[in-house]
């Protein structure tokens, strides 16, 4: 896909300002959706709307390559995710015509989970969001199989250590630094749950290599893609020792909170990124420490 033309959405957000620096690193031309410039990015093609009116521009999308959609109103609200995603997504797909199609999913899709997660086990959406990510996921699939216009390839996205600009839109780590920063208690059901719950996550540069890698993927499909996996407390040791703070961790049945506690997921949510790592050969390369360290130190600036 070298020296190939890419049509980007979401590339002012954690997941797609990564992927705009790694296409344009590979010597893509990339035309990005935008409503406003990114001023302290260079060397793509803007294209002005967004998803509500994107058949304006199909002409222009018709003439890529290959297409990455990133962009999410990154709500619960019914309305926003039926309006903005789902249908913003409907109508993106209407102007596809070849090469691949990859989608930012989430890990959110499989619910509240506590074993390995495999791309073939039942989904469990829990809130409007994850659903609005479930329907993306079957409509990529639907026209993918339809149309033979090319491999639609849905990346089942990890908890994502950004150190952008936006890494406060509407994202869960920044809470959890700011829980950290503020002293407050940790609340988890139970012994057990302090040792094992966690999650898959990646860091931003792999991130972006990952997607821009998956557009040699040949089968179309849902993909899980992570650069690893911590628990919770390895994530919060790690950040209270940056900031040198005291850590402290509760344990009661049931992990109800009270005034002041933060309450993490009680779930393990541990990848099985086999298909991923078959298909593109990806290997993380950075380490845990490595995009903790540069998350706290973008918090600090």
């Amino acid at each position: 896909m070298n020296g190939k033309s890419i049509f980007l959405t979401g590339a002012s957000g954690n997941v797609g300002r990564t992927v705009l620096q790694e296409l344009l690193g590979r010597g893509h031309e990339v035309l990005v959706l935008v409503r406003t410039t990114l001023p302290d990015v260079k060397g793509y093609r803007p294209i002005f709307g967004n998803l509500q009116d994107i058949r304006q521009v199909a002409a222009e999308i018709a003439s890529t390559d290959g297409v990455i959609h990133c962009a999410s109103p990154r709500t619960h609200d019914r309305s926003a995710v039926l309006r903005e995603d789902i249908e913003g997504t409907a109508r993106l797909l209407d102007t596809w015509v070849s090469g691949p199609f990859i989608y930012m999913s989430s890990q959110t899709v499989y619910g509240i989970p506590t074993g390995n997660l495999s791309e073939n086990i039942p989904l469990n959406p829990c809130t409007w969001y994850d659903l609005g990510k479930v329907c993306n996921e079957f409509q990529l699939q639907m026209e993918s199989s339809r149309q033979a216009r090319g491999p639609a390839i849905s990346l089942r996205l990890p908890l994502v250590f950004a150190s952008g600009p936006r890494r406060r839109d509407r994202q869960f780590l920044p809470s959890i630094y700011d829980a950290v920063l503020a002293k407050r208690p940790f609340l988890f059901s139970d012994a057990e749950a302090v040792e094992n719950c966690g999650s898959v996550y990646i860091g931003g540069e792999d991130l972006g290599r990952a997607v821009v890698d998956s557009l040699g993927i040949i089968e179309p499909g849902n993909y899980n893609l992570a650069g690893g996996f911590c628990t919770w407390k390895e994530l919060l040791e790690k950040m209270a020792w940056l900031l040198g703070t005291r850590l402290e961790i509760t344990i009661r049945a049931g992990a109800i909170a009270k005034d002041n506690e933060f309450r993490l997921p009680q779930s393990r949510s541990f990848y099985d990124c086999s298909r991923f790592v078959h298909a593109t050969g990806f290997q993380s390369r950075q380490s845990l420490d490595e995009i903790i360290g540069r998350f706290v130190s973008s918090e600090a600036v």
